[in-house]
């Protein structure tokens, strides 16, 4: 199963009255962690660095493909050894005023996401599309029908559900003034899974075990990542010497099979936002992935936010030279003595 970064957007109205013939496909998925065996969780392994050919990296899958997209609005498909392929465009949205956002890349190399209107060389909100491409064959597709990081192979969805007040934008838009992470059953009935101590909360990601990740505000009016199990929401923790304080946040982005999740943790001043990609590891302890990689950045490089990791523990994300891939390097053999 393999998990990605959601750019929320919220569409409102049926947008623009046109009529669409929408196709539903069947995926076929492979297991994930197949033939993977869970190493030992006292060492954090070491990475390689690998800079990708796009300027935002959405997904990753288990085979280290990874899609994403520039701030033109065109959708890339990165394959290791290859040369990166553009997705194109939906056939009711003309090329260069639309742009493509994955949000979805199943193992067979399947990419399934969203169209929407490009302004001024950035995607903005406005009408929704969503696709599905697959060997260079772009159709429209209905939403519902598409594979998700929300949803498992046990029938589970979780998302984030609008609550409170509401207030409508310029843009004709509405805006929530509280949200609540939410996890449908397999049997339709849904459980609220409440918060960290504050108003709302937001569900980011579901692993094939049930297990949620997300971000909640705390009582101190900050926000810290949470992982969600057994029916307990539980705080994610600080990399280590960091001062538990109101202005230090996290967010867990995504969570793969074995329980690895990944995010950020952001420190606020009166002057700046410093922000680090972290790995938490399944034992719950963040690490700042900055220190993990092999050779060491250079000290004006950065890596600030990790958004997406697959069962082989391959992590994408964002840093100060753009999109990135981890791919955990084999630790070292000892030599056997004669």
């Amino acid at each position: 199963m393999s998990h990605l970064l959601r750019l929320t957007m919220v569409r409102w109205g049926a947008g623009m009255g046109q009529f669409r013939t929408i196709l539903c496909v069947a995926v076929a998925v492979m297991p994930s962690g197949a033939g993977l065996a869970k190493p030992p969780v006292d060492a954090p392994p070491r990475y390689r660095l690998t800079r990708l050919p796009m300027e935002t990296a959405t997904v990753l899958n288990d085979r280290g493909q990874v899609a994403g997209h520039n701030w033109s609005g065109e959708g890339i498909l990165y394959t290791p050894g290859k040369k990166p392929r553009s997705l194109g465009h939906v056939p009711s949205h003309p090329p260069g005023r639309a742009g493509l956002v994955p949000e979805y890349l199943s193992n067979d190399g399947a990419v399934y996401g969203y169209s929407t209107w490009v302004t001024s060389g950035a995607i903005t909100s406005g009408e929704t599309v969503h696709f599905r491409w697959n060997k260079n064959k772009m159709m429209e597709t209905d939403s519902e029908c598409s594979p998700s990081r929300f949803r498992n192979r046990r029938g589970e969805y979780a998302y984030t559900a609008a609550r409170g007040e509401f207030e409508r934008q310029p843009d004709d838009s509405v805006r929530y003034d509280e949200w609540m992470a939410v996890l449908q059953h397999g049997d339709g009935t849904k459980t609220e899974l409440g918060t960290l101590g504050g108003k709302s909360s937001h569900v980011n990601a579901i692993n094939a075990d049930g297990k949620i990740v997300g971000w909640s505000e705390v009582q101190a009016g900050s926000g810290r990542g949470f992982l969600y199990s057994g029916g307990t929401m539980r705080p994610l923790s600080l990399v280590p010497g960091t001062p538990d304080l109101p202005s230090i946040g996290t967010t867990a982005n995504a969570i793969n099979d074995l329980g690895e999740i990944v995010g950020h943790q952001t420190a606020r001043d009166a002057k700046k936002v410093h922000q680090i990609a972290v790995l938490w590891d399944r034992d719950g302890k963040a690490h700042d992935l900055n220190t993990l990689v092999t050779p060491p950045l250079r000290t004006s490089r950065s890596l600030y936010a990790a958004v997406a990791i697959n069962a082989r523990g391959q992590i994408i994300g964002q840093g100060s030279d753009g999109a990135f891939l981890l791919t955990p390097v084999p630790p070292k053999r000892a030599k056997k003595r004669p």
